[in-house]
């Protein structure tokens, strides 16, 4: 029995067969999109709780490149590793090259910035909240990583539920100067001294 195409679409049978296929091929990419839309929300460390806050400027208090205090709370800049200060409490004896310029480029923006905003995630394994720091709405962590004092963390710990943020701190670091100092996370391998 030889059947074309021709007779296929003669038939009565052409019409279920097409509609048929149509059918198909949508529930497959409906359950497609879901599965990976899933996929990526399991592998997306979400906050369970979004808070979003003004951080009035007599309260905001700078501790290095990429953490400050808003009031008593201690903040860790998301998605941003910028070069160590000595931080003796941490084991930390020395600066790292370029650690006093990113200091001092955080406290020039928050200095002059009219309207600082923290967007909190969760917190780390060391109790500091982490969370996006914006600047007159821009990313402080994009500002540091555009001048060339801070490395992007997204590609190793994730987005942590904030992806247009982490979309936005990785196109920085991939088009802006890189760095001219040792990734601060292999640095403080170097020079951390552990407590014994």
């Amino acid at each position: 029995m030889n059947i074309t195409l021709d007779k296929i679409a003669q038939s009565r049978i052409a019409l279920p067969l097409i509609v048929g296929g149509v059918a198909l091929s949508a529930f497959a990419n409906y359950y497609l999109n879901n599965y990976l839309r899933a996929e990526r929300d399991k592998n997306t460390d979400k906050p369970s709780q979004i808070q979003s806050y003004i951080c009035p400027h007599e309260i905001v208090k700078h501790d290095d490149g990429d953490s400050l205090y808003c009031g008593d709370k201690y903040i860790r800049i998301l998605g941003l590793d910028t070069p160590e200060i000595a931080h003796p409490e941490h084991g930390i004896f020395q600066d790292q090259e370029y650690g006093r310029e990113a200091v001092e480029l955080t406290n020039k923006l928050l200095d002059e910035a009219k309207q600082v905003t923290i967007i909190e995630g969760e917190k780390d394994k060391y109790g500091r909240t982490l969370a996006h720091v914006l600047v007159d709405g821009e990313l402080l962590a994009v500002k540091l990583i555009k001048a060339g004092l801070g490395y992007e963390t997204i590609s190793f710990y994730g987005d942590n539920g904030f992806p247009e943020f982490g979309l936005q701190i990785k196109d920085a670091f991939e088009t802006s100067p890189k760095p001219q100092f040792e990734s601060p996370h292999l640095w403080r391998k170097k020079y951390q001294q552990k407590s014994k």
